[in-house]
C-alpha cells in the first residue's frame, strides 16, 4: 500500500486540475496531436542552445515528460524499479 500512495496522490493532483488548458498531460499533448498552443517555440537544441535548465536523473529516463501547472513529471528506472519524478518548473 505504501508504494501506491505516491501514485495515488499524483493521480488526484492530475484529476483535480483536469480543466487547465496549458498543461501537457501526456505524449503528443492535450489534444493528442503533438501541437502546442502559441507560437515562437524553438525548433533546434544542443547542449546549450534553447536550454533553460537541466536536472540529473537518478536513472535512465523512460518516458515523455508531462507538464502540469508548474510541475514536470517523468519516469526513470532506479535500482531496478520504476520511479516517478516530479520537478518544480
Amino acid at each position: 500500500m505504501k508504494r501506491l500512495l505516491p501514485a495515488a496522490i499524483l493521480l488526484c493532483v492530475f484529476a483535480s486540475n483536469a480543466a487547465a488548458a496549458d498543461n501537457w498531460p501526456n505524449w503528443r499533448g492535450p489534444t493528442s496531436n503533438g501541437v502546442a498552443a502559441g507560437k515562437g517555440y524553438p525548433t533546434s537544441w544542443s547542449k546549450t542552445e534553447n536550454v533553460l535548465w537541466k536536472a540529473a536523473l537518478p536513472g535512465r529516463g523512460a518516458s515523455t515528460p508531462a507538464v502540469w501547472d508548474d510541475n514536470i513529471v517523468l519516469t526513470c528506472g532506479v535500482e531496478g524499479k520504476n520511479t516517478v519524478l516530479c520537478f518544480d518548473w
